[in-house]
């Protein structure tokens, strides 16, 4: 039996086999707050203040508005400040994100974290350990420690929790969820008793083509 991996589209969920951006939260600092109102407090007093005819207080290269109520957004700086990201390390991780990791997604629901756990140990039963983390639209990013999970796990399935499939993808750099078209995924096509003359790669690859966009092959 001779497995090919494509890319095709289907005109509805799949359950197939398939890195997400990260949603991050800004939980509200009480410090800040505080802080805030500790400047309202003292405007109009200290060295190098001065204030204007606009309820503005000018203390050394800062603007903070007289009228200001804590919680409420500081008015924009004049000045633009820049940040220098460091590169250092990123190849190397991007392709570790390559070769271990995978993208996946519930296709119209979305489990609690404890039963999405649970759920990928009983059915990869991963053997070098993994790494789970939840983003947005309900897609989740798994990272596996061994390769060999990894693969595994892409070259099975389809899975499915309950009666709800599985979309598998391999993880990509910039990854958008709100732009995933789910219609276009990664699926297996298994050839049962194909000649052994047509178990050439060259063939093969035609034949995924003719069907989708040619992946890869699996004996």
């Amino acid at each position: 039996m001779v497995s090919l991996a494509i890319e095709g589209r289907s005109s509805g969920p799949v359950g197939l086999a398939s890195s997400m951006s990260m949603g991050v939260v800004a939980h509200p600092n009480p410090s800040l707050e505080e802080k805030g109102r500790k400047s309202n407090s003292s405007l109009g007093k200290g060295d190098g203040q001065k204030a204007t005819k606009d309820g503005v207080t000018r203390s050394g290269e800062g603007l903070v508005k007289g009228s200001q109520k804590p919680g409420q957004c500081l008015p924009k700086s004049s000045e633009i400040s820049e940040m220098t990201i460091k590169l250092e390390g990123l190849a190397s991780h991007i392709q570790y994100m390559k070769d271990h990791a995978l993208i996946t997604k519930f296709v119209g629901i979305w489990p609690p974290e404890k039963a999405l756990v649970w759920w990928v140990n009983n059915t990869w039963k991963a053997k070098g350990g993994y790494d789970l983390r939840l983003g947005v639209k309900c897609f989740f990013t798994i990272i596996f420690y061994n390769m060999e999970d990894k693969n595994r796990v892409f070259e099975g399935g389809p899975y499915f929790y309950n009666s709800t499939c599985l979309y598998l993808t391999f993880w990509q750099k910039r990854f958008n969820p709100e732009k995933e078209d789910l219609s276009v995924a990664p699926a297996w096509l298994q050839f049962y008793s194909l000649p052994s003359e047509f178990w050439r790669p060259e063939i093969l690859e035609d034949i995924g083509n003719a069907l989708g966009a040619f992946v890869k092959v699996a004996e």
